[in-house]
């Protein structure tokens, strides 16, 4: 997609200790006004979740890239609109988006 700036997309593991999401992720997705930006908690993810497959981070992380770099529109829907299925799947703690994501 051209003539578009790209989102922020931020993602924290709940149970990690080692990169503290209330300290360290979540101060930059607030900071990140002037994009759409999307913020994700994985419910018991640790720091290593995805490491390898990318563990249940795989198909969010997939899917931001396929809407901002290829344009897929189902892609879209599972951050933006109000069908928002990130928002709504259970294996997700925690989905913040800010005011230009909920603009998309």
């Amino acid at each position: 997609m051209s003539g578009h700036n790209q989102g922020g997309s931020r993602s924290g593991r709940q149970l990690d200790v080692i990169v503290v999401p209330a300290l360290l992720v979540i101060p930059r997705y607030y900071a990140a006004s002037q994009v759409p930006a999307v913020y994700g908690e994985l419910a018991g993810a640790t720091h290593f979740t995805p490491a390898g497959d990318g563990g249940g981070f795989r198909g969010a992380i997939t899917a931001w890239f396929r809407y901002w770099l290829a344009g897929d529109q189902q892609a879209r829907g599972v951050f933006f609109g109000p069908g928002c299925t990130l928002c709504a799947d259970p294996a997700w703690s925690k989905v913040l988006r800010n005011a230009k994501a909920l603009e998309v």
